[in-house]
């Protein structure tokens, strides 16, 4: 089972005059850096393992800018972003490469999706692989199995094409499939997803969970 999946939205310090009201002590840090940031919306979070509660805290308290950790590469790269060890990073690039340690946290994968229920509005869920997932061909099965369910529950919530980026105004729409082309796992060894795996349900509840509060 995963032990931990986050939902980040991005947001733009002056795009809203909520953002105060709606990310309490996460506004400060907006505001001070001027920036485009990813932020942590707990309530479509999932956590499987009580002790992940003060990692998810920690989150919360530190928005990531665009290419910071797996979350902040995802959603700069416009493609499913994986790291076998997200402990390797240093603090520039992934400011809770500290915390991770701290929890044991290793292996994660990022996917950027959109809902379509509010048309352009970005969100990125970084699932955290189990911390016995270690062996390269077991972090390879449940990548597939992540795959696959994403496939199944994501009925509102769909990939983001490169054209669409390039051109605001089109009405290209891709939905998640299972093929390596659509979700290709980006990390120093790539990792190709495949659809060979049978689904595990405690997978597809945790996953359903982020994202039906998403789409909510």
């Amino acid at each position: 089972m995963l032990p931990l999946a986050l939902a980040w939205i991005p947001v733009c310090p002056n795009s809203s005059l909520n953002v105060s009201a709606e990310y309490g002590d996460q506004a400060i840090k907006f505001g001070l850096r001027k920036k485009d940031v990813l932020c942590v919306q707990e309530s479509a979070c999932y956590i499987n393992d009580m002790r992940m509660h003060d990692f998810l805290r920690a989150c919360a308290e530190h928005p990531l800018e665009k290419g910071q950790g797996v979350a902040g590469n995802a959603i700069l790269s416009n493609h499913p972003f994986f790291s076998s060890d997200v402990r390797e990073y240093d603090m520039h690039d992934y400011p809770l490469a500290h915390h991770a340690r701290k929890f044991g946290l290793h292996a994660a994968v990022a996917i950027r999706l959109r809902s379509t229920y509010t048309g352009d509005d970005d969100y990125v869920l970084e699932f955290f692989l189990p911390l016995t997932c270690k062996v390269r061909e077991e972090q390879q099965l449940l990548l597939d199995d992540i795959s696959i369910t994403m496939q199944r529950v994501c009925s509102s919530l769909r990939t983001v094409s490169d054209a669409e980026l390039k051109e605001n105004t089109t009405t290209m729409r891709s939905e998640i499939r299972c093929s390596s082309s659509d979700v290709s796992i980006s990390s120093c060894n790539q990792i190709d997803v495949s659809s060979e795996v049978k689904i595990n349900v405690l997978l597809e509840n945790q996953i359903r969970n982020s994202v039906e509060q998403l789409a909510d």
